[in-house]
């Protein structure tokens, strides 16, 4: 079973690897990509926010959006009720790499599960939901500065 999983993990980052060649997905790390996709879905957090729903520290999140800043896919606009407070939203140029994210993860479960029937694709949604809920449960997953297949940021 293990090795299917592996055997299975390996073919989505083949797929969406092979779908993102040419774009800008190449060209940023998974790490980033995961922070856009944040930034996008929780609609205007704060670095706070972000850093608890990451579970990582403040200043974690900050390094990371800084140079996400600083290549132009995040930007930042003061709150207008408390001016220390700051949030974040995407740039055009974000926003292009969050649609491209969703296009090869579209593009990967199109691929995968084109040998599926209708009822074999509901049972294997149905058992894919029961994972997601015991990772979420677990807090399985916590994206940190030393993410498998990162690049250092230069």
């Amino acid at each position: 079973m293990i090795n299917a999983i592996e055997i299975i993990a390996n073919a989505a980052i083949k797929l969406e690897n092979e779908f993102a060649w040419g774009t800008p997905l190449a060209d940023i790390s998974v790490k980033k990509i995961h922070y856009i996709t944040l930034v996008k879905e929780m609609e205007f957090p704060t670095i706070t926010q972000l850093a608890k729903t990451l579970k990582v520290t403040k200043p974690t999140v900050t390094n990371t959006v800084s140079k996400l800043i600083h290549q132009g896919f995040i930007n930042k606009k003061q709150d207008r009720k408390d001016r220390r407070i700051f949030h974040l939203f995407l740039t055009e140029k974000g926003e292009s790499i969050y649609t491209k994210k969703k296009q090869a993860s579209r593009y990967f479960a199109e691929k995968v599960f084109s040998c599926l029937d209708d009822q074999e694709l509901k049972v294997i949604i149905d058992i894919l939901n029961k994972v997601l809920l015991n990772i979420q449960s677990q807090n399985v997953f916590n994206l940190t500065d030393n993410q498998p297949g990162d690049q250092p940021d230069e």
